[in-house]
Order: C-alpha cells, then structure tokens, then sequence
C-alpha cells in the first residue's frame, strides 16, 4: 500500500481531508515545493496526526489551536510565505518508551508539529525509492519492529545461517553531524525553504527545566521532534548501501543486514566473515562521526540442527530454527517496563490538593503506556502473558472505578492487537 493509499484509508481523516489528500498529495510531494497556497489545506489534513499531549496544561493549548484550526492554518500560510516564521524553542520533557526505558525528549509546540507533518508527507514520498529494496524498519510509512522480527525469522528459515550478530551505535542521536546530514537532505529535496526550516530547527535549542537554555551548534538530534527519526533514518540509510556493495564484494559466503533506527542485525552464513564484516562497518561509521556500542554487541550461534534458543532482539526472546520459532516478551524489557510504570501507579495513590489533577494525567499516561506495550508485543501472538502483565499492573490501582475503566479498554486493545500478531505469523 502507497503513503497516499494509507493515508485516504486513514479513520482519523474526514471525508473533506481526504478529498484534499487525493487532489494535492502528488502536487506537494512530488518536489516537496512548499507552496503557502497549500499549507492551509494540508494544515487540516495533518493534524489528527499531530499526537494529542498529555499534560492537562499542554492538551489545553491543542484543544485551543484545534478550535481555531483553520485560523491557525491560515496564519501559518501567511507566515510562511512573508518568510516570518520561525520554530519555538523546544522545551524539556521524558518519555518512556514501550520496553520501559526513560528517554530525555525535547517538546515541540502544536504550531511547530503541526508544519512538521506536513513537512513528513513530502519527505516520506520522496525518500520511499531510496529506502525500497532495503531491510530498515523504523521511521517510515508501513514498518515496524515486528515487521523487522518477521522478515529475520523468515530469511533466517530460508538460509543457512550459521550466525547472528547484533549491535547499535553509541549515542546514536546524540552524534549525528548536521552539515553531512544536510548534504544528505538535499539528495532528496532541492527546495530551499524545506531545507531552510530543517536547517534552523537542527540547531534550536532547549529549555531545560530549570529555566536555562542547551544549545545544539553542529551534531545531534533531540528525541521528541516530529522530523527527528526520519533524519536519523537518511543518515543511517548510506549503511545499508555500504553493506550491500562493499561488505557483500569482500566476502564469499551471505550476509543479511537488519536495522531498526540504530539497532541493528547481521545474518551470517560463514562465522569466520564476523570479524572482517564488523571491522569494515565499523570503518564506515567512523566517516559518519559514529561507533558501534562495544558494551551492547552479541552474538548468537546456531547449534548442529541449526537452531538458536537465546535470540535477543529489539526487545524480543525469540527461538529460531528450520521447522519452528517463538517470540516472547524479554525479561529485561518486562522488568524495565515494570519499574517505569510504577510511578505511575503510586502518583495515583497522592492524597493532596492536586489530587484530581495527577489523577487526570496519570491515567492518559498509563493508558498512552499499556496500549504502547501492547502494541509493541502483538507480534508474540499470546494473549495470556500480555494480559498476565496487564491484570499485574491494574492490581497496583487501588481506585477500583478507574481500574475497572482502564481494564475495559486495555483489554479491548489486547484482543485487537494479538489478532493482529497472529495475521502477520501466519504468513512465515
């Protein structure tokens, strides 16, 4: 399915956006010429998929800027093409993600995400012929770790593979160069005022909690922007080519590369290729200002009947063999999802004046985690350990009304989603 199909499929969009999709989606991305004349339009195309805050005080502002959306949109054209638009300072905030690791993100205003959709459009439809052909899952229309799962397993019975080894890269957002990633934008894109607003908001900088400011000057993507992953997706993206060129002429036997933003997978046939592939990938991602974790690399081997039983990746334990496989929930991400979600639970119990008011946000968070994890773990097809950890964490909830409303909508989530998990595992 194209970016344009998905998006006139999209339930989120009204019958009038998706009418605006089908007559300007190929004006707007074929060149992503910004053109103020559309911004309007596209403003109220893209903005369900601005992600609701939430915070009491953010979803506030949303709900103003989406009662005034078309005001808003106008002002935004008009700013646009005045050239007086310019990017908010980005604000400090957490994020914990599905396998319940706390990341420092950096917070856009609704005005900014709102442009920066709109920006993702074009981009997502110009870069598509790039990114085709290629095992790289993460940042785009229609991928997903458990599609990335799904083809490893599926190449993995298909080959004779004898070993499998996983790395990520150290500070991988944090060490990403501004002018080669720019020089690699314009590969993609010439329109000026594309690259213009992209070039500005590398180098925004953050206000931290206690009121003072980070600045960003030469390398590093904030967690948090909405065009952030799909930057870090292009500069990666020359890796997948060096793979397939360069590492694939210097060595006799296959060799399969995944990656998942900065996770990544080889499949090996021959285990003696190992050191000279990981030496000239690491040569590579020196050029690029980068480096392999040393801390985080494993590797896997396949026993006499070509099977592995310890598979760890992307937060998954998986077994692979010829005739069978299993995916689990790892118990390294369960633990760390585990611990993150217990403050949470104990904000709940906060007996102040506030009360009402961390109730309010605790809940959207725990509800915005579950369905995160549940979504996360589809791919393991079993409705038992999902709901298992579910019922775990909705027996810390002392509030039995909330618990009993929380219940009814995870478990909805869960049924739909195992489902499906369980439509992609049939095709393997």
């Amino acid at each position: 399915m194209s970016y344009k199909e998905k998006l006139l499929q999209d339930k989120r969009l009204t019958t009038t956006a998706q009418v605006v999709v089908d007559k300007y989606f190929d004006k707007l991305s074929s060149e992503l010429t910004i053109d103020p004349n559309l911004i309007t339009e596209w403003a109220l195309v893209c903005f369900p998929f601005v992600n609701k805050p939430q915070g009491r005080l953010e979803r506030n502002f949303y709900k103003q800027f989406k009662e005034s959306l078309l005001n808003e949109a106008i002002k935004l054209s008009m700013d646009i093409k005045s050239n007086q638009f310019k990017y908010d300072l980005f604000r400090e905030g957490y994020l914990i993600d599905p396998d319940g690791q706390t990341r420092r993100i950096a917070k856009q205003n609704v005005r900014d995400k709102l442009l920066d959709r709109i920006l993702l459009v074009g981009l997502n439809k110009l870069s598509a012929p790039l990114f085709t052909g290629y095992n790289s899952y993460a940042y785009m229309p229609n991928t997903s770790p458990s599609l990335a799962v799904y083809d490893l397993i599926r190449d993995y019975r298909r080959n004779n593979i004898k070993q499998i080894v996983t790395l990520d890269i150290k500070n991988f957002f944090l060490n990403i160069e501004h002018e080669p990633l720019i020089q690699k934008l314009k590969l993609i894109t010439q329109d000026e005022l594309a690259i213009k607003l992209i070039t500005e908001q590398l180098k925004l900088s953050v206000i931290k909690s206690d009121g003072s400011k980070e600045k960003n000057e030469s390398k590093g993507l904030y967690y948090g922007p909405v065009l952030s992953p799909w930057l870090s997706n292009l500069y990666m993206h020359a890796i997948h080519e060096f793979f397939e060129t360069s590492i694939m002429q210097s060595i006799n036997d296959k060799a399969l590369y995944y990656r998942y933003s900065d996770d990544q997978a080889i499949l090996l046939e021959n285990p003696n290729d190992k050191e000279k592939v990981i030496e000239m990938l690491s040569g590579k991602l020196a050029e690029l200002g980068l480096s392999i974790n040393n801390d985080k690399t494993q590797e896997f081997l396949a026993d006499n009947t070509g099977t592995i039983n310890n598979f760890t990746w992307l937060g998954y334990d998986i077994l692979l063999g010829k005739d069978k496989f299993k995916i689990s929930i790892s118990s390294k991400s369960k633990y760390r999802f585990m611990n993150s979600i217990k403050p949470e639970i104990d904000a709940l119990k906060n007996d102040n004046l506030f009360k009402a008011y961390i109730k309010d946000q605790c809940k959207g968070r725990l509800v915005s985690m579950l369905k995160g994890f549940i979504n996360f773990y589809k791919i393991t097809n079993d409705y038992e350990e999902i709901s298992s950890l579910v019922y775990e964490i909705l027996d810390m909830i002392e509030d039995v009304k909330l618990r009993d409303e929380l219940e009814l909508i995870l478990i909805k989530a869960i049924r739909s989603k195992v489902n499906e998990g369980c439509s992609l595992l049939t095709l393997l």
